[in-house]
């Protein structure tokens, strides 16, 4: 897929989203769409969108169930952007309006508003035992759980697979233990010499 196809349909969206007007799946125009060239057609949208006056207040991650994973042949998180019109406050109206076909979903969600020391939480989950509750939780539950930290003491932990993002892309991705043990990019490999405690055993 060429960057004109790319930018004809992150303009699709763009007006489809304008003009609250509903369109058919792209992947069923183009089923040969690759992972790239779908971010691709993200990146132009969420430009059009900031060009109209959108702003981007923050970025997301997301991970569905491993029977949703196995269904759609999906194996790895989605990534995207927050941007201004779809932050509401809490008891905020939503306009049902602004929607094309509104539905309900429960989701599991957590936000960073500011950073906090990873010697901190260090602490914190010693005395409340999170991880271990998570894993419990996940183990108990057969759940899929995405778990976004700066802390890769608890990563090694509670991850199965990780993802290190540099500047809002994924650089390297790959089970835990393998990323810990050999990390191949070198934002990794630095964010390992960077952490506290570097004796801690990683990926052991």
């Amino acid at each position: 897929m060429d960057s004109k196809t790319i930018d004809k349909l992150g303009d699709e969206l763009f007006e489809a989203w304008r003009t609250r007007t509903a369109i058919g799946q792209l992947t069923q125009e183009y089923p040969a769409m690759t992972v790239e060239e779908a971010y691709g057609v993200q990146q132009r949208t969420i430009a059009r969108r900031r060009q109209s006056g959108v702003r981007v207040v923050g970025k997301k991650i997301g991970l569905t169930s491993k029977v949703v994973q196995k269904m759609l042949d999906v194996d790895q998180p989605d990534f995207g952007y927050l941007l201004s019109d779809m932050a509401y406050g809490e008891g905020e109206a939503i306009p049902i309006a602004n929607m094309i076909a509104p539905s309900r979903q429960e989701r599991t969600t957590g936000a960073m508003t500011s950073d906090i020391g990873v010697t901190f939480l260090y602490q914190i989950d010693k005395r409340l035992k999170l991880t271990e509750r998570l894993a419990e939780i996940r183990t108990r539950l057969s759940l899929a759980m995405l778990f976004i930290t700066h802390d890769l003491r608890v990563a090694a932990q509670v991850c199965d697979q990780v993802a290190v993002m540099q500047r809002g892309r994924i650089v390297e991705y790959g089970p835990a233990r393998e990323v810990f043990l050999t990390p191949r990019h070198e934002y990794t490999r630095a964010l390992f010499a960077a952490a506290p405690g570097r004796s801690f055993a990683f990926g052991g």
